[in-house]
């Protein structure tokens, strides 16, 4: 995974769950955090409180972090303020620094026709200077309209990602929280250790004391005592856990290096079977009896803001049905590109009038950047 700033991780890991309560509002716990903590508003307007859980100020103190992240994806407009919100990708902080005409009302609804659900070009190229105008005319909109989402940026799918946003934090301060310089290369060798990556991770919660000890949770308010539950003869400390515990000195006394060698003896089993799966020959193969497939494929040209998908229907005997190309305008990024492919994909089949067919992303993984 590649954290190595355990607290900036936490951060991550809390924003998440603010997510949640965005993405997911009617779930359970969503609702009843709102019902407790911002029953008149949302999560990103909501207020700390007071005598709030240590649950809900964690979450709440990961809100700044999860806003700088967020960007609108545009349906209606009618949701998205045009110089208030973040909405314009590949513009700074996501947003228009132009000054605009008073007669345009405040949401980005005013620049889309109503009639033709476009862009409204007349109104866009008089109120923008030529390098926001451009922008927006890449922003892609639906012929069915729906509501304006929120989305994470530097995501191709939109959904938040914990190592994104680890990514985010670490730019907007990379000495946040730093490691004393006597540890750098104590967490470099753990690092370079050839070891699964959940084991790395756990040693380095244990020498930040971010494991979820019976101590540890009692100062958090999560447990009632801080016995040890294995053995009930002292606190749950890490020490105890790891050392003092006669349960784990019991384990330490068993441990045979023998058993360790067999540990990552298979260890490197599992890794050679990953490394021979990988190199396997990805080849066109036919699909079952009286189906179509049908394969597709993007190329963008970045420069020009245009792209191109290629399209062809084959069926069970490999004889091409049909083929197809077509030039697309004002496209932002390869991730729009191969989307628009496979819009154009999923439409020949509607046309082909086929009950059944199959999709492939033709001889590569990732769209060709031109």
């Amino acid at each position: 995974m590649g954290f190595r700033n355990m607290a900036q991780f936490n951060v991550a890991m809390l924003a998440k769950q603010g997510w949640g309560f965005l993405e997911n509002p009617n779930s359970l716990v969503a609702q009843v955090f709102k019902a407790k903590y911002f029953s008149k508003s949302n999560f990103l307007n909501s207020q700390l409180g007071n005598k709030s859980s240590y649950v809900w100020c964690s979450i709440w103190a990961a809100r700044g972090i999860l806003e700088k992240g967020l960007i609108w994806k545009v349906g209606t407009g009618t949701s998205i303020s045009i110089v208030n919100d973040e909405w314009v990708p590949d513009l700074d902080n996501y947003r228009l620094l132009s000054s605009y005409s008073g007669s345009i009302d405040n949401n980005v609804a005013e620049l889309i026709n109503c009639q033709t659900k476009e862009w409204n070009m007349e109104v866009i190229n008089f109120t923008f200077g030529a390098d926001e105008t451009e922008r927006i005319l890449c922003i892609p909109l639906t012929k069915h309209p729906h509501v304006d989402l929120m989305a994470w940026r530097g995501e191709p799918s939109g959904s938040f990602s914990v190592k994104n946003n680890y990514k985010l934090l670490q730019r907007l301060d990379p000495n946040a929280y730093a490691i004393h310089p006597v540890y750098n290369d104590f967490y470099k060798k753990l690092w370079s250790i050839d070891l699964p990556t959940k084991i790395k991770i756990n040693i380095l919660k244990a020498s930040w004391n971010y494991l979820p000890t019976r101590v540890n949770l009692l100062h958090k308010k999560l447990a009632t005592e801080a016995t040890c539950p294995r053995c009930g003869l002292g606190t749950e400390t890490l020490n105890h856990l790891f050392r003092e515990c006669p349960i784990s000195v019991e384990v330490w006394t068993q441990l045979s290096k023998i058993k360790v060698l067999r540990y990552t003896t298979k260890l490197d089993g599992v890794k050679n079977r990953l490394v021979k799966s990988s190199k396997a020959v990805n080849r066109w193969k036919h699909p079952p009896h009286q189906t179509v497939k049908i394969n597709f494929d993007g190329a963008f040209a970045a420069k020009e803001h245009r792209s191109a998908s290629g399209i062809v229907a084959r069926g069970s005997e490999r004889s091409v049905l049909v083929s197809k190309s077509r030039i697309h305008e004002q496209v932002a990024s390869a991730f729009e590109a191969e989307a628009l492919a496979c819009g154009e994909t999923v439409q020949l089949g509607i046309d082909m009038q086929k009950e059944e067919f199959v999709m492939d992303r033709a001889f590569c993984y990732q769209t060709r950047v031109l």
